[in-house]
């Protein structure tokens, strides 16, 4: 008489799969976020115009 094999477990295969871990909500990266706050940094010391500090003094 031939050994039976055992059952496994049948297992839901979307609970623990790798690439469902990239999912979730849709926001900007955070090296986007650093370079958005670099530039808008920049732009706010290079150009007096744009931030409104010394305005005044070029109109």
């Amino acid at each position: 008489m031939a050994k039976r094999k055992k059952r496994v477990a049948i297992r839901n295969p979307l609970y623990n799969h790798p690439l469902l871990g990239k999912g979730g909500a849709h926001r900007k990266s955070g090296k986007a976020l650093r370079r958005r706050n670099k530039l808008a940094l920049c732009k706010e010391w290079c150009d007096p115009m744009a931030s409104g500090v010394m305005g005044s003094h070029y109109s």
